[in-house]
Parts: C-alpha cells; structure tokens; sequence
C-alpha cells in the first residue's frame, strides 16, 4: 500500500523522474527492511544490575557509624524484584527518617513516624549520612547543590549516568553502587542487623514538620475578602 502511494506505477522516462523512483524504493526498501522476518515471542530477558557485597559492606560501615542518618527513597525503589510490601518492612526495619518521591510516594502511609514532608534542604544540610536510593540530582534536589559537602553520599540507581548526573560538579559521592535499589536497601538492613539512631534526631525532623504544617493551616484559616486564601 505504501509502495503504490509513494513509487510511481509506470517506470519514468527522464532521468531525474528514474533518480527519484530509485531512492523512493531504496528508501522503502530500508524503512521496512526485515518487518517480515520472523522474531521471538515471549517476554525479553531481564537485566537486573545488583550491589556487590564488597559496597554493600562499605555502605553498612558508613551507616553503622552515623548520627543523623537521611534517606531520600525515588521511583526506582518501586520496580521488581522487591515487592512494596517487603520494601516498607525493611524501611521500618532500618529506623532511618526517610523523605519520599515519586512512585515511593505513599510507601509507609500518611503518618508514619519515620516520614519526614517538609524542611527538606534544611535537613538534607544537617544529616551527615545521606542515602539517595533511587534519587537522581537534577532540578529536584537543585542539581546536588542542597547536599552538604560535609555529609558523606551513598547512592544507589540502575543507571551509572542517571547516578552520577552533575556529581563533582555540585555533589559527590562518597558511595556510588550501580544495582537494584530495593534489594540494596534490603540488603543494608541485614548488614546493620537491627541497628538503631538516637531517637531525637527523627524527632527534630518531625517537629519542624509540625512546625511548618501549623504555619500552613494558619494561613489557610485566614479571613480574606473572596475566594481562598
């Protein structure tokens, strides 16, 4: 169909008319090259990169040693193997305060201890260990800018160039491990072995949490002239 649209039906008589229906079919020829050739069915193998136990063996000691640990877990954290439910257990289990994004968004429900919402950069400044699972630094995270350079990085992605994106630029990582990110964070949480953080640094978080949603709802009860506030 295709080929009586675009070839002419009678072979042309001058030159250019032939040097045009030559590259027609040439082209044609190129554009459906193999369509009928027989091809495999079925699903595509899987390539799953994974942590070698040598970084996770690093990201455990660099963890086991912090004070104000943080953990910014992205849409990654969500694909397979590791099922949400499984994920969420480990998240608990890990007893880090963790900022959510993306399709991680909702993991550990609307008032979960360890969910911290808001003062994201000013929290990202203070902590001193900060996992990025799944995190990328781009616009989000201001290209790396808001990560503290007296805070030691460990980030985990699938993708090198996605982990890497604007690193010693901005940001660099004192981890980089190219894996899986929910069986990574799997893995931490048996490396630290039921380790636990002092319990006052998850709660300054939450009350500066607190202390921002008070101002919102402050706000939003405001009398004004029409309309919202």
């Amino acid at each position: 169909m295709v080929q009586k649209e675009m070839v002419p039906a009678k072979p042309p008589k001058g030159l250019v008319g032939r040097v045009v229906s030559w590259y027609l079919e040439n082209y044609l020829a190129n554009l459906f090259a193999g369509a009928w050739e027989p091809q495999p069915e079925g699903p595509l193998p899987l390539d799953i990169p994974q942590a070698s136990p040598q970084q996770v063996q690093r990201c455990v000691e660099i963890l086991s040693r912090a004070k104000r640990p943080l953990m910014v877990l992205g849409s990654q954290a969500l694909l397979t193997p590791t099922s949400a439910d499984k994920l969420r257990a480990a998240v608990e289990t890990l007893g880090v305060p963790c900022f959510l994004g993306g399709m991680a968004r909702g993991l550990l429900g609307r008032n979960h201890p360890l969910h911290i919402r808001e003062n994201r950069s000013a929290a990202l400044k203070k902590a001193d260990v900060i996992v990025l699972a799944g995190t990328v630094c781009d616009f989000r995270l201001s290209y790396g800018r808001v990560l503290s350079h007296s805070s030691k990085i460990i980030i985990v992605n699938r993708n090198r160039e996605e982990m890497l994106l604007n690193s010693d630029i901005f940001w660099k990582p004192q981890e980089a491990v190219q894996g899986d990110v929910g069986s990574f964070v799997l893995k931490l949480v048996e490396g630290l072995q039921g380790q636990t953080w002092a319990p006052d640094w998850v709660e300054e978080l939450r009350e500066a949490d607190r202390q921002k949603e008070q101002t919102f709802r402050e706000k939003a009860a405001m009398p004004v002239a029409q309309h919202l506030n």
